[in-house]
């Protein structure tokens, strides 16, 4: 998918045509729940709204613990509609998101809990790039059925964008690229 151009939608995203934001995309994941507490307000309009384009659902691990919880939430939502691809798996390590930002063990810990919940082995893990180049050891979590998203990376030139990303891996299947 490196060729193609996506981007994550949340509540905090207001769209206010769907066609036309379409036919800027390739792809889209869309926040679905975050924690075991908060299913996203703005899920469905997003999954409905960009209908036609391949979609994945994803959740934000804004807490430490309690996944059985939080997957079971993410599941209950998730099987409220279709979606063409993922789960997506979001982590973000910086200590100012959230008090108890997550851990390399946590996203270990989550995922085979996702596995046990959902029976599905395939998991896209999406981790900002300066985690990836920093404390984010991939060898603490990752395995053969994980995939990678290389989250937060900003340029001025899409094209350019895996290119100059500064991470490599082969399960490294899209860089998230904004145009700030």
């Amino acid at each position: 998918m490196a060729d193609l151009f996506g981007v994550d939608l949340s509540h905090h995203n207001a769209i206010s045509n769907y066609a036309t934001f379409r036919n800027a995309i390739d792809f889209v994941y869309i926040k679905v729940t975050e924690s075991t507490y908060q299913v996203d307000p703005a899920w469905r309009t997003h999954h409905d709204g960009t209908a036609g384009k391949l979609r994945a659902p994803y959740h934000f691990m804004g807490q430490r613990g309690n996944f059985p919880a939080q997957v079971a939430a993410f599941l209950a939502a998730c099987r409220q509609a279709p979606w063409e691809w993922g789960p997506v798996l979001d982590v973000e390590f910086n200590a100012s998101v959230q008090s108890g930002s997550p851990v390399s063990a946590d996203i270990r810990s989550w995922v085979a809990e996702w596995r046990k919940q959902s029976g599905q082995q395939l998991i896209y893990v999406y981790v900002g790039r300066k985690d990836l180049l920093g404390g984010c050891k991939l060898s603490d979590w990752m395995d053969a059925n994980t995939r990678l998203i290389a989250a937060r990376y900003y340029t001025n030139n899409r094209i350019q964008a895996w290119a100059n990303l500064g991470f490599d891996n082969a399960q490294l299947d899209i860089t998230q690229y904004w145009n700030q």
